[in-house]
């Protein structure tokens, strides 16, 4: 950016060759040696982390601006090649018109936390996943987007994810490097889980402590059982320990979450929606929909922790019978859409952006001039729960919702049309695969709040 002192820029590490990345840190060195005569200080420090961490290293340079110089070309392409290889943060700081002082240096805790998004939730450079993996998964996504309240849980959370999304998408059969990856993951999530346990028991709400200390305990045995299935390579029981793994961590997260300074919500919801029903925190809603087929049972979770009064709103027409009896208005190649329901107050789009600590409302993100932001809550699985408005009033949802039938082929993740057009609320959990089935004219026999009914409030 001109004339900004000081830039971060996270860029999404690129899949080099180990030849490549080692010409990178060659050409430093070459750089440091030869740049010396024209004005240019090079690298005065590097260390590579290992190969299942980003690369990073510390570049110092300062360049004269008198007359042409053959170094600069090279140092633009070196500096490049190192933001290239991973996210880094970079200062600039203009000591002089005439000469400019540039460190690269590992990301600080702001940066981090820019990368994670200010209310912890767990993201990636690409804001479409975790690390270089795009997670199409509505329970994962879930599970990253619990608000943080302690890093090292964040950091178990991470790695035990980090694990299901390298085979899914890099693949397992005949790669024992992706295998030897995962055990990593699995191993540092073990050291820091053993580490901190007790601190995450004791950031939970003393009512819950026995509950949360079962649930780690089951986290523990069954990071213990993903290294043997590793080393095993099988894949269907390593699925079956990550899956139990994951959940039960984002269960304790969200105890955690509840006991925060200020509850479940962080934030302030703005006095002008007093009077609107909120939901602080979580709630599981179960419907059952009578097709010509037969009945089918789908199950969503709504979330309060970033669209308070979308979910709130949704919770509220569940709990009153809103939707009992109403019909699917039309199927299409993306989305379900269901009737309206009994008529209720209008609810502003509600919008919460990675790296924002409170939800933004009314304007969608070409309005605001946000249009490269990405949400907590992406429409990027199949099932994502969306809140229906009229076209040109994005404060005139009422009572309609559908559900997103995401297709990676057909939209991008992070940023397709959806994302920031409408609200994304929530995800269905169980039996998505349900929502293909579904027709014009299918009727919602019933919907139920099963659980977090306690977390929906009326008004302020």
């Amino acid at each position: 950016r001109p004339f900004s002192r000081r830039v971060t820029v996270a860029a999404r590490g690129l899949l080099l060759p180990r030849s490549m990345k080692l010409a990178c840190w060659k050409s430093l060195l070459l750089l440091g040696a030869a740049g010396t005569a024209d004005g240019l200080v090079g690298p005065t420090s590097m260390r590579s982390m290992p190969r299942s961490r980003p690369r990073v290293m510390r570049l110092e340079m300062e360049v004269g601006a008198s007359g042409p110089s053959p170094w600069r070309p090279i140092a633009a392409v070196t500096l490049a090649a190192a933001i290239m290889v991973a996210p880094s943060e970079i200062s600039i700081d203009m000591l002089h018109p005439s000469v400019a002082s540039v460190h690269i240096t590992p990301p600080s805790a702001e940066a981090k936390t820019a990368l994670r998004g200010k209310n912890g939730a767990l993201s990636s450079p690409s804001d479409s996943g975790l690390g270089l993996f795009v997670d199409q998964d509505g329970v994962s996504l879930l599970r990253l987007a619990v608000p943080d309240t302690d890093s090292n849980a964040r950091e178990v959370q991470g790695r035990t994810e980090l694990v299901l999304l390298r085979l899914q998408q890099v693949g397992f059969s005949g790669k024992p490097q992706i295998w030897k990856a995962c055990e990593k993951d699995v191993e540092q999530a073990a050291a820091v889980l053993t580490a901190h346990s007790d601190e995450f028991v004791g950031k939970v709400a003393p009512k819950d402590q026995a509950e949360a200390k079962i649930a780690l305990a089951s986290v523990s045995k069954n990071l213990e059982g993903l290294k043997q299935t590793i080393k095993d390579q099988n894949y269907e029981a390593t699925k079956e320990s990550q899956t139990a793994a994951a959940n039960d961590m984002a269960k304790v997260r969200e105890m955690m979450a509840y006991n925060a300074p200020g509850g479940a919500l962080t934030y302030t919801i703005p006095d002008e929606y007093d009077s609107l029903p909120r939901l602080l925190g979580r709630a599981t809603v179960e419907m059952v929909i009578k097709t010509k087929a037969g009945k089918e049972k789908v199950t969503m979770v709504l979330d309060g922790f970033h669209a308070p009064l979308i979910a709130g709103n949704m919770a509220n027409l569940v709990k009153t019978g809103a939707f009992d009896g109403v019909a699917v208005e039309y199927a299409e190649e993306l989305i379900v859409q269901v009737s309206k329901g009994k008529a209720t107050p209008n609810v502003p789009l509600e919008l919460f952006y990675r790296g924002d600590t409170e939800p933004t409302y009314s304007y969608t993100p070409d309005e605001d001039g946000r249009g490269s932001d990405t949400q907590i809550l992406p429409f990027q699985s199949y099932g994502a729960l969306g809140f229906s408005h009229p076209t040109g009033d994005n404060d005139g949802g009422s009572n309609q919702f559908f559900w997103f039938k995401y297709d990676q082929g057909l939209v991008a993740p992070g940023r397709n049309t959806f994302d920031g057009s409408y609200t994304c609320f929530g995800y269905t959990t169980e039996n998505a695969a349900a929502i293909q089935r579904f027709k014009a004219g299918d009727v919602i026999e019933k919907a139920t709040i099963v659980s977090g009914a306690g977390n929906l409030k009326p008004k302020a």
